[in-house]
């Protein structure tokens, strides 16, 4: 098998199909053509090895891009999808709901849904944070999780457990507040998931839409506005599998 394996280890380092696969799917007919009446452990064994779930998740666990997922610990932000961004700060205002596209590249199981608040903060004031799942044309969808309504009496990280797998695919972050003062990081320069706008112009990470402070909506409005720069709203790492 050392061949088979070094063919396999090759491939696998230039992110190609898991070479693997054929070898072990013979392996595993071979297994079945000997089981006598009964369940063979092996041929199931090589069986679930030879799905190409398994094939992806080998490459994903060895082949990472920049600002992928994979530091326990760390937050996960949409913002960091960037090409050499500027970080500033703004204000979401009061009673508009802001949605900001996070690419998730590959599952990870967080512990915190969070945002940075860094100004405006008084007691009294709050926002409600959360997120959605994408329809198939890549605009947000089903509301994933609402985080409930989190203080900004104080300045510093505001979050929420929430310790569900997410699997890779493209999210939108969701932010609404109660007040026109606070204010939240952001980043002036990012990719854009769905590609440029109409005009060829800057591309937008931030979808919008003046709606009275509360609970999340579910689905997203459709009728939402691009434009703004990516609030640091994200995750914090637990595990990545």
């Amino acid at each position: 098998m050392p061949k088979v394996s070094t063919q396999h280890h090759l491939q696998h380092e230039t992110g190609a199909w898991d070479a693997l696969t054929s070898y072990l799917t013979a392996i595993t007919a071979h297994a079945a053509s000997h089981a006598a009446g009964g369940s063979d452990a092996l041929a199931a064994a090589l069986a679930a090895i030879t799905h190409p779930d398994y094939a992806e998740s080998l490459i994903s666990k060895h082949h990472y891009l920049l600002n992928t997922v994979g530091v326990v610990g760390n937050y996960f932000l949409g913002a960091g999808l960037s090409d050499n961004g500027i970080p500033g700060s703004s204000a979401p205002g009061l009673n508009r709901l802001h949605l900001c596209s996070l690419w998730v590249p590959r599952p990870f199981t967080p512990d915190l849904i969070a945002v940075n608040c860094n100004g405006g903060n008084a007691v009294g004031r709050e926002l409600r944070i959360g997120f959605y799942a994408s329809l198939a044309t890549g605009m947000p969808g089903a509301l994933i999780f609402d985080a409930g309504a989190l203080s900004v009496a104080t300045t510093g990280i505001k979050s929420a457990a929430y310790t569900t797998q997410i699997p890779a695919g493209l999210y939108w972050m969701a932010v609404i507040c109660n007040d026109a003062n606070p204010t939240l990081p952001e980043w002036y320069r990012y990719l854009w998931p769905l590609g440029m706008s109409p005009n060829g112009s800057t591309p937008t990470g931030r979808l919008y839409k003046d709606l009275a402070y509360g609970a999340l909506p579910d689905p997203a409005p459709t009728d939402l506005t691009a434009g703004g720069s990516l609030f640091w709203l994200g995750f914090r790492i637990a595990s990545v599998p």
